[in-house]
């Protein structure tokens, strides 16, 4: 049995308690056979620090594209209305994670990371033949939302275990395993599905 076993619901509870509004919004939208891109504009461009953060995003050299991406109707293009939701999401998660000592984790590095994660997964999905490879880009995006939870809520012993897995050449999954009795992966799998994110996109 692990030395520090947690329990996941104890966890989590008051942790990012619902996905957020906007990608909501969105999703029932596209739910509609007439919706637009203005309507989904509309519905993006009232939270402008979320355009803020998207347009920076989609500028980024990870997307590599040739012109830049000024306003949300020029994302929805580029990106795709699937992949621009998807981003909504994973950037709005991120953006609540920022109670947890920095020295943690330089969430630059970690959002990078994600956005290439995300990026390369879709790719490989296309390149591969597999079914629905928007799906991809969601899991690579928020692959490691759960080290997230674990840094904000238990950030002694996430550094504990990050030094040990350094110093020892570990593997962090099987550390977590060993000390927490859970995974980081878990942990995002169980969050999202508490928020009935359809099964497709996990």
């Amino acid at each position: 049995m692990a030395k520090n076993a947690i329990n996941l619901g104890e966890l989590l509870k008051d942790s990012v308690a619902s996905p957020p509004q906007v990608y909501l919004k969105v999703k029932q939208t596209m739910s509609r056979a007439d919706f637009s891109f203005k309507d989904l504009s509309e519905i993006i461009n009232y939270d402008p620090s979320l355009v803020a953060r998207i347009l920076k995003i989609a500028n980024s050299p990870v997307y590599g594209f040739t012109g830049k991406v000024e306003n949300v109707d020029h994302a929805l293009n580029v990106l795709g209305v699937e992949q621009l939701n998807q981003l909504i999401l994973a950037t709005s998660v991120m953006k609540d994670f920022k109670d947890f000592p920095k020295r943690l984790v330089d969430m630059k590095s970690f959002w990078r990371h994600s956005i290439a994660c995300g990026v390369t997964g879709k790719h490989l999905a296309k390149y591969h033949g597999i079914p629905d490879p928007q799906s991809f880009y969601l899991l690579g995006m928020l692959h490691d939302m759960g080290s997230l939870v674990l840094y904000s809520k238990l950030p002694e012993l996430s550094k504990e275990i990050l030094i040990r897995c350094k110093e020892d050449k570990e593997n962090l999954f099987e550390m977590e395993l060993e000390t927490l009795g859970i995974s980081h992966a878990r942990i995002g799998a169980y969050l999202l599905r508490e928020w009935g994110t359809p099964e497709k996109d996990l």
